[in-house]
């Protein structure tokens, strides 16, 4: 050993000493690392001593020089000789990158960085995250992908790990192994193998998966298809194999016959059936007047595939042909639903469509109108939208908005379709004046005299109706008019819940009772993610105006995000198009596994921007870690009072509810128990937001200004108002926020996106997160996050390249506090993005992801943290 290695060793045992003792800080005794100390010291002391850089082991010999006291006699002697051979230069946990070796696997460590995280989790199949370790695992069969990731991104591996590596290359040469177990055959791999390979071997016959024996097995009645297989993959084979003939299997008779929107299928007991039953995503139903498996009709096609390749014969009834044409038929559409273009044309348009657009359109039209545009922000939703109305003849159609797009969608209507009567209501409808235009739309004729007025082509109006004479009027309009445009916070439900009546509460005012009046056609929720609760005012609204609809109505739901948080977010509009049933109600649509597969057979398009933009830069998300030197040290002290105030009581609130259940505090029933009272702790939990958010003000300020340097534009989002307004004070630049007038927004958006415009503004994540084109600027600033991952990415799609030939992308950059909750946070968020990418693509995790909240899972975090011993 070199007298380098050996000087870390030693210091790598004195550091070992302080980190022995650390409690994280938590109590300024003088035991353990202090402060900012404590979360690079500890995990610094984690590494073995050959993975140190020279970095850390200055980093070392700064810290027995300080901890000197701790860790005895001789620390200031090797301070001195680390000064001497490394230099006095400081490390933080971002610079930690270290593999070391445990029993069945590697550890991976290092400092938070969710790219480095991303890259971990795409290049070596099986990492995850260990929470107790504060580090990822690594099964050792990834031995070799984590050597190609470990010298992309600068890791060095402990001697241990080097050992374990040379291990697992000779495990991975030996590639796949097919044998015979005398029951039936088998394929085996030393290491996980790639996509290719695993899709093959999925779509063997009868094939499954032995998760004890960890192998791969099917019947020898396919022996044929594995021989043909091994050999296009080169695997080895075993005599046992070799020696069996290539069989012909029995034939087995299958019946399939219709049971209402499903098939039923029936066969005698086939192991190997049963498990593509299985696979095909087929329920068994016991029933005795049933006795088979239950299928979809969507899958309906699925099942024949599969069947074709199997040595069975099928027989069917007349019931069955109708929908087996319909599976066909929806699997067809879930290549459409992704279609970049297709031969159909709308019309009276003004402006042409863009291919995916036009495919978009038909899809709709075919879906009988009744569909959810789920198209990546940016790509034209509105358009779509409304030359669906137009394919369709869906006029008069009423528009359902959040306010600040009100003006954009009149503003769309007459740039595609000119001739279109638009009339936007504005404020809310008193119930004496809804009562008296429901009374003249349904006789056909205005109260009391009337001066005739005809509206022209092409003509927009406003209504707000403060008195008779102005709702006079408004019959006039609403009655000849093609489209009209609503915002949700004038609408007003006009039913209440049986628990809401005996309480007292009286319905609002609003534009429904108007709205179901009329002989509507069509109509659209656009920003439908807003209708994610059945139960608030504003979905019960929509929903209601949506059934008073004739059959044959168009019903479309428009997001880019259709689902913010969970699965389950996307019911409620399914509800608002009038397909909820058809998918089984809520509590199906949120156990459904292939809701994505599900969605787009019947009634989702959704293309994103890297399919119709493929030049398109992808969006970054890039963490802006500030270590505690960087923060304002009042603040954090606040913050740690605080910090320390809510593990007590999160402490306190697990010790009742274990008592009360005769449960272990640390279980993870409590936790659960916990994490369903996390609204208790919503306002404890907020507050070490904002003390994080007001810790980091200084150094939000110094970033915003050097970025000004660069004289770009930049978009700077927050949540906490008064946090926002004294920023935009500081800078002088313009603000949008909730109260802010459409018209007002406008002329903010027009002056940002002028050249010579203002070089900043500041907007409030909700308010501003939607409905705005603001492409003069590349880049977003966070001041603090939001509990979904979707509201940064619809933020961040503000000046992301559009279809306008500007295809340029985006960079979302996050300020995050060291060693706070905002780094949690992060993390669950970057978790959360690939769940709501699987709930409406279905190509992340086949569905397995647990629906839960960030929030939910943030509490369940603190509380691990707050009862652990």
């Amino acid at each position: 050993m070199d007298a380098r290695a050996e000087l870390k060793r030693y210091l790598h045992a004195a550091i070992g000493r302080v980190a022995a003792n650390c409690d994280g800080a938590r109590e300024q005794d003088g035991i353990g690392f202090d402060g900012s100390d404590s979360k690079p010291g500890r995990m610094i002391a984690s590494c073995p001593p050959e993975t140190w850089s020279d970095q850390m082991a200055s980093q070392a010999g700064l810290w027995c020089r300080k901890y000197a006291r701790q860790i005895g006699p001789d620390a200031n002697g090797l301070a001195d000789e680390a000064a001497k051979t490394f230099g006095t230069v400081t490390a933080k946990s971002a610079d930690v990158k270290a593999i070391t070796a445990a029993e069945g696997g590697f550890i991976v460590r290092f400092g938070y960085n969710p790219d480095v995280s991303d890259a971990l989790r795409e290049m070596v199949v099986g990492a995850r995250w260990n929470g107790d370790k504060r580090a990822w695992i690594v099964p050792r069969q990834q031995g070799v992908r984590l050597e190609s990731f470990a010298a992309r991104y600068g890791f060095t591996l402990s001697n241990a790990a080097h050992a374990l590596l040379t291990a697992s290359r000779h495990m991975q040469t030996a590639d796949g192994k097919v044998g015979f177990d005398g029951t039936d055959v088998t394929i085996a791999f030393a290491d996980v193998p790639d996509a290719a390979v695993r899709k093959a071997v999925k779509a063997l016959p009868g094939c499954r998966f032995d998760s004890v024996a960890k192998l791969w097995r099917l019947p020898p009645r396919y022996v044929r298809t594995v021989r043909d297989l091994a050999a296009r993959f080169e695997w080895a084979t075993t005599g046992d194999f070799d020696a069996l003939p290539d069989l012909d299997p029995d034939v087995v008779d299958v019946k399939v016959r219709a049971d209402g929107t499903t098939l039923l299928v029936s066969f005698p007991y086939d192991k190997q059936l049963i498990d593509i039953m299985n696979q095909v995503g087929a329920r068994w139903d016991g029933r005795a007047e049933v006795k088979a498996w239950r299928i979809p009709a969507e899958a309906g096609f699925d099942l024949l595939s599969v069947l074709e390749h199997q040595k069975v014969k099928v027989a069917d009834d007349d019931s069955t042909g109708d929908l087996l044409d319909q599976a066909r038929q929806m699997l067809a559409r879930i290549t459409n639903s992704r279609a970049l273009d297709a031969d159909f044309e709308v019309s009276g348009m003004a402006c042409d469509l863009y291919p995916f657009q036009r495919a978009g359109v038909k899809y709709v039209v075919e879906a009988g109108g009744r569909s959810l545009i789920g198209d990546e922000m940016g790509l034209g939703k509105t358009p779509q939208g409304l030359a669906a109305l137009q394919a369709m003849n869906a006029w008069p159609a009423a528009v359902l908005v959040p306010n600040v797009v009100k003006v954009n969608w009149v503003r769309a209507a007459h740039k595609f379709f000119p001739h279109l009567r638009v009339v936007a209501l504005y404020g809310m409808l008193k119930p004496e004046f809804a009562r008296q235009l429901v009374r003249m739309i349904e006789v056909g004729q205005p109260d009391g005299l009337l001066v005739p007025y005809t509206m022209s082509p092409g003509e927009a109006r406003s209504i707000k109706v403060t008195d008779r004479a102005s709702a006079v009027e408004a019959y006039t309009l609403l009655t000849q008019a093609d489209l009209i445009v609503v915002n949700y916070d004038v609408l007003g439900p006009t039913e209440l819940t049986e628990k809401e009546t005996l309480v007292g509460k009286r319905p609002d005012p609003g534009w429904v009772p108007v709205l179901k009046a009329l002989p509507l056609k069509g109509i659209v929720a656009d920003e439908s993610h807003g209708l994610k609760d059945p139960k608030t005012l504003r979905t019960r609204a929509c929903i209601e105006t949506a059934r008073s609809l004739p059959d044959g109505a168009a019903k479309i739901g428009m997001s880019g995000t259709l689902v913010l948080n969970r699965r389950v977010e996307v019911a409620a509009q399914l509800d608002f198009i009038g397909m909820l049933d058809e998918f089984g109600g809520y509590t199906a649509v949120k156990q459904m596994p292939d809701l994505a597969r599900r969605l787009r057979a019947r009634c989702m398009v959704r293309r994103d921007k890297a399919e119709v933009l493929p030049e398109l830069p992808p969006r970054q998300h890039e963490p802006i870690v500030l270590n505690q030197s960087e923060l304002d040290a009042k603040v954090m002290a606040e913050y740690r009072h605080a910090e320390r105030d809510l593990l007590d009581f999160l402490a306190r609130r697990a010790a009742e509810m274990a008592l009360e259940a005769g449960l272990d505090p640390t279980s993870a029933a409590i936790e659960a128990r916990m994490k369903a009272a996390g609204a208790e702790f919503l306002i404890r939990i907020g507050v070490l937001l904002r003390l994080a958010l007001r810790a980091k003000k200084k150094a939000a300020r110094r970033w915003i200004d050097e970025f000004a340097k660069t004289g770009e534009k930049l978009l700077v989002f927050g949540s906490h108002l008064e946090q926002l307004d004294e920023f935009a004070a500081e800078f002088g630049a313009p603000e949008i926020k909730g109260g802010v007038s459409p018209e007002r927004r406008m002329e903010i958006v027009d002056d940002f996106q002028d050249p010579n415009g203002a070089q900043l503004c500041f907007l409030q994540i909700h308010a501003g997160g939607v409905g705005l084109t603001m492409t003069a600027a590349s880049n977003v600033l966070f001041l603090e996050q939001a509990w979904s991952p979707m509201l940064h990415d619809q933020a961040i799609d503000r000046c992301y390249g559009r279809l306008d030939g500007d295809p340029h992308g985006a960079v979302g950059w996050y300020l995050v506090a060291e060693d706070t909750i905002e780094e949690w946070v992060s993390q669950l968020l970057a978790e959360k993005r690939i769940e709501c990418a699987d709930a409406l693509d279905g190509d992340v995790t086949d569905g397995q992801i647990e629906s839960t909240s960030v929030y939910s899972d943030l509490v369940g975090m603190l509380v691990r943290k707050a009862v652990q011993p």
